[in-house]
C-alpha cells in the first residue's frame, strides 16, 4: 500500500483534510473563550435579579407567577444565590481571560 493511497483512506479525500482551519489547541481557546462569555452573561443577569430580589422582596415575588402572593425568600436565601451567580460570573471572566491571554515566554 502506498502512502498516497494511506492518505486517501485516512482523509477519505484532501478537502476533507483542508477543513481543519484552526489547531486543536486554538479551538479550544475559542470554546472556552465563548463558553466563558456566556457563563459571564448568565452570572451578570443572575446577580442583576438577585440584587432585585435583595432590594425589593416582595416586588420580585409579584413576579411568581406560581405563587405571587407567597411569602418572599429571606435575606440570607437571596445573598446565597447572588454569591453563586458571581461565582459562575466569576469562572466565566477566568475563562475568557484564559482564553486571550498571551503564553508565558519560557527561558
Amino acid at each position: 500500500m502506498t502512502s498516497t493511497r494511506l492518505l486517501q483512506i485516512r482523509f477519505v479525500s484532501p478537502a476533507v483534510a483542508d477543513l481543519c482551519l484552526v489547531r486543536p489547541d486554538e479551538f479550544a481557546k475559542i470554546v472556552a473563550g465563548a463558553s466563558g462569555l456566556i457563563l459571564v452573561l448568565v452570572g451578570f443577569l443572575g446577580s442583576a435579579a438577585s440584587l432585585f430580589e435583595i432590594f425589593d422582596p416582595a416586588g420580585s415575588k409579584m413576579a411568581d407567577d406560581a405563587d405571587p402572593f407567597g411569602t418572599p425568600l429571606s435575606l440570607f436565601s437571596s445573598l446565597v444565590i447572588l454569591f453563586i451567580y458571581l461565582c459562575v460570573c466569576g469562572v466565566g471572566a477566568f475563562l475568557t481571560w484564559r482564553s486571550v491571554r498571551k503564553p508565558r515566554a519560557s527561558a
